[in-house]
């Protein structure tokens, strides 16, 4: 079993309390959810897209990517207004696509890019409400 690298700003890190996450395939995916959304509780934006932007770095070595890193990284790129780490997302979601998963990346990476789609207008106006359901139940509202 793999060690997800974490950037070296993520070491001084505060600590926070343990998450349970269930024990299933896509342990370290949950993880990293969860740690991602810890700091997005503590208001701590810049800490959870690096935590994402290094899970979803290991995410493309799978066979099988979860989408639910990305499209979490996704939203937090489009309520801070970085389009081009956006844009730049949707190029490596979409160098990556294969497989079973390679339709749903597709789709996700052209909604990204497309500065008229639903989920781009949706994600990036901070006065629209952004709901992220987790593996807990204990929905987060993603404010900018």
């Amino acid at each position: 079993m793999g060690v997800l690298a974490l950037p070296m700003a993520m070491m001084a890190a505060p600590a926070f309390p343990a998450i349970p996450v269930r024990k299933t395939k896509g342990g370290k995916t949950l993880g990293a959810e969860a740690s991602a959304l810890a700091y997005l509780r503590a208001g701590k934006f810049e800490e959870a897209i690096a935590v994402l932007e290094a899970a979803t770095m290991q995410e493309l070595t799978r066979a099988a990517p979860s989408l639910r890193l990305f499209d979490l990284l996704a939203t937090l790129y489009a309520r801070k207004g970085r389009l081009n780490d956006l844009g730049s997302l949707a190029s490596r979601v979409e160098a990556a696509a294969r497989g079973c998963r390679a339709t749903a990346m597709l789709d996700r990476a052209g909604k990204w890019r497309n500065e008229h789609s639903k989920w781009r207008r949706d994600r990036a106006s901070l006065q629209a409400i952004v709901r992220w359901r987790n593996t807990q139940r204990d929905d987060i509202v993603i404010t900018a």
